[in-house]
């Protein structure tokens, strides 16, 4: 069958034990502890150093804890079954004594018990009692603080057992442990001797060594604050005070503790209460500490919440400014490439008509060259003419000189002269046709050198405006290289603010679990308080109880030694009498002779 292990580590007489405990289910805290206290105080018998007594190599276990892994607070208390899984690490602390200081080290590797250890009750058939949830331990400090119950004194007196505590009442695991290691260990294994030790160095808080009457009477009545007169005080004082030297020292106090024990338990176990007190004022001014400061923590997890959320907002607020300006960056970067795409088609448009613009020139060109061809035709022509003309004329004036000369032939040369007239009249018409050929090419030059000189200026035009259109599409193409740019940058910016955003979420998202992570431990800390309240609540009721009781026992105890006091007077004085009458009987009186008895 499978079984449940736990190991429990011990300080045994400033050694490191560490056991592993076998269960066959998983144990409650009260059988845990009952089971490590047994098998470590027969350990501890075993181990026991030559010349020590059997009680002081007892343990007096007031505490057990159980490892949490948690850095910050790698111990806690063990209150429930639920803290315990199997190979659980556990560590018992024991109350300070002259024979034990719990001291830190190191926790050794958990081994099985040694033989010899009777480990029966971890195979008990008996049923396992489950605790209520809740339900602290015993408190001390991790080095041993001195721990009692305020009940101790009645239950050592009436001989009343730790089951029967734990059944009266309603806490089972605080009664068992107080009852059994606090009544047990403290009223049965400590000597009426150091009990007296402790309440004398309480009364002497100015460690002269011996006490006065005003000092013992002070500390009766104000320190222990003992229900008694001053009178009755002062009468105990003088039968501490043997010698009537007027002090008590430490060895007339043993007197005290013979004469009064009901008392003296009475004084220790207050005295004990007050290092119980002040460790619980110290307990509760650390919890009420540690309060405050979650609660301080709070507030500043939840001021950094705060703080987080506005930054989310105003980060979020940036970003949609980002993208806001992201795309009025974009709108400007495509308004600047469609004027630079409009500047290039209206450039292409200038080029084409630049392109007729050339073309009609180069027309222009040849159709003047072809007309200044026409032209120097017709002055050859004419030229060609005038020489014919000339030529015709001077054969007319040779012809008129032969005229008279050759009047015979005139009638045969006037066929010639009327040809020659017939020729001459061509070549004038010849001539006229070519002026007004040369007037029409002239006219003609003139109208190319007019239409060169338009389209020399669409030339010039078009090439300014293909020039004004390619430095607006430079122009249009900087803008928009600038507005691509500035997208670049808003974008590279939004994908920052957006990490950012990722990144104050993410910080309010850890501020939202530290929030709760520290509302939650403001609770267990409240919890924690208001159930060491309702602890130091019920010792205080179960103190005023058991004060009741022992002011009973003290007026009893006194009154009965008063009583005592004086039959022991009124023998003496019967004695007295008794001597006396006997002398007055003269000398033939058989004597007697009484011995003085011991007192009881």
């Amino acid at each position: 069958m499978p079984y449940f292990h736990v190991y429990v580590a011990c300080d045994v007489f400033g050694k490191k034990l560490n056991y592993d405990l076998t269960f066959p289910a998983p144990p409650a805290p009260n059988l845990l502890l009952e089971v490590a206290s047994r098998v470590f105080n027969e350990v501890a018998e075993q181990r026991r150093p030559a010349g020590l007594p059997a009680d002081a190599a007892r343990l007096h276990i007031i505490k057990l804890t159980v490892h949490t892994g948690q850095s910050g607070r790698p111990w806690a208390d063990l209150i429930s079954g639920g803290q315990l899984y199997n190979g659980v690490q556990t560590y018992l602390l024991q109350n300070r004594s002259q024979w034990h200081t719990e001291v830190q080290g190191r926790i050794p590797t958990a081994e099985l018990p040694p033989r010899g250890v009777s480990l029966e009750a971890l195979v008990s058939p008996r049923p396992v009692a489950q605790p209520r949830e809740h339900v602290s331990l015993p408190h001390a400090t991790p080095y041993g603080e001195q721990f009692s119950a305020r009940a101790a004194p009645s239950m050592a007196r009436e001989g009343v057992s730790a089951g029967t505590v734990a059944a009266r009442e309603p806490s089972g695991i605080r009664a068992t442990v107080a009852a059994a290691h606090s009544a047990a260990n403290s009223a049965a294994t400590v000597s009426s001797r150091d009990k007296a030790s402790r309440v004398f160095d309480e009364l002497d808080a100015q460690r002269q060594g011996a006490l006065s009457e005003s000092a013992f009477v002070k500390g009766l009545l104000h320190t222990f604050y003992v229900r008694l007169d001053a009178a009755r005080a002062r009468r105990i004082f003088e039968r501490t005070d043997q010698d009537s030297d007027g002090v008590v020292t430490r060895a007339d106090f043993e007197r005290f503790a013979s004469e009064f024990p009901a008392l003296l338990d009475a004084l220790y176990f207050r005295a004990c209460d007050r290092d119980l007190d002040t460790a619980q004022r110290r307990e509760m001014k650390a919890l009420q500490e540690g309060l405050s400061q979650t609660e301080r923590g709070l507030l500043q997890a939840q001021q950094a919440r705060a703080k987080s959320e506005a930054e989310k907002e105003a980060g979020r607020k940036q970003l949609g400014h980002t993208e806001e300006v992201v795309e009025q960056s974009r709108r400007k970067e495509q308004a600047h490439r469609d004027r630079a795409d409009q500047s290039t088609r209206a450039a292409t448009e200038s080029e084409l008509r630049l392109g007729d613009a050339v073309r009609a020139f180069n027309d222009a060109q040849e159709s003047e060259e072809r007309c200044r061809g026409s032209i120097q035709e017709a002055i050859h022509e004419q030229e060609i003419a005038e020489r014919r003309l000339a030529q015709q004329q001077h054969e007319l004036q040779r012809a008129s000189e032969r005229q008279e000369e050759l009047r015979r032939e005139l009638q045969e040369q006037q066929s010639v002269v009327l040809r020659i007239q017939q020729a001459v009249g061509d070549c004038e018409s010849h001539a006229a046709a070519a002026v007004r050929r040369r007037s029409d090419a002239t006219i003609k030059a003139q109208e190319h050198e007019r239409v060169t000189a338009e389209a020399r200026e669409a030339v010039t035009v078009a090439e300014q405006m293909i020039a004004s259109h390619r430095s607006d599409r430079a122009e249009h193409d900087r803008r928009a290289q600038e507005a691509a740019e500035a997208v670049e940058r808003s974008e590279a910016n939004r994908q920052l603010q957006e990490r950012a955003v990722d990144g104050l979420i993410e910080r309010v998202r850890q501020s939202h679990g530290l929030c709760e992570e520290t509302q939650n431990r403001l609770e267990e800390q409240r919890r924690q308080l208001r159930q060491k309240e309702e602890e130091n609540s019920n010792l205080r009721s179960r103190r005023r109880e058991a004060s009741a009781e022992e002011e009973e026992l003290i007026s009893h105890e006194v009154s009965l030694r008063e009583q005592r006091e004086q039959l022991e007077r009124s023998e003496l004085q019967l004695r007295h009498r008794h001597t006396g009458f006997s002398r007055a009987m003269g000398e033939n009186q058989p004597q007697y002779a009484v011995s003085p008895s011991r007192p009881r």
